[in-house]
């Protein structure tokens, strides 16, 4: 995964890549999905429709909530859960690693820890943060 410069957050994409090394590149791409919103992985592109990014846009706080987090945490912690969630999804289909029960619950699962990687100070605030759009 390259990580580049004045992107949603450089560092945060520099911690999510840094566990990973993957056979073949991995290709994370935006298209228009005829109203449809979604996201999902297909050989090796993840996919992101407009209209999900749209939604998650729509859903952000206006202020800060109670439990500190921002609307920019809300937006920003949305958006890279589910990347790492479609992420998820490509690790244990190109590294063939065995999972065992729902596909999509072991893509949360493994979003959610990478998420936990980001640290004590930022974590908290983004896992919070994706909570709130969905």
């Amino acid at each position: 995964m390259r990580c580049y410069k004045n992107t949603v957050s450089s560092r945060s994409c520099r911690r999510f890549s840094a566990p990973s090394s993957l056979p073949t590149d991995l290709t994370i791409k935006t298209i228009g999905c005829d109203g449809r919103s979604n996201a999902w992985y297909s050989g090796s592109e993840l996919t992101l429709c407009y209209e999900y990014l749209e939604e998650i846009r729509q859903n952000v706080p206006k202020t800060t909530t109670a439990a500190g987090v921002s609307p920019e945490d809300a937006m920003v912690g949305q958006f890279l859960y589910v990347v790492a969630h479609e992420f998820g999804h490509a690790v244990f289909s190109m590294l063939d690693v065995p999972s065992f029960g729902n596909a999509e619950d072991v893509a949360d699962q493994f979003s959610a820890y990478l998420m936990l990687l980001l640290g004590k100070d930022e974590a908290p605030r983004l896992i919070g943060g994706a909570g709130l759009c969905i």
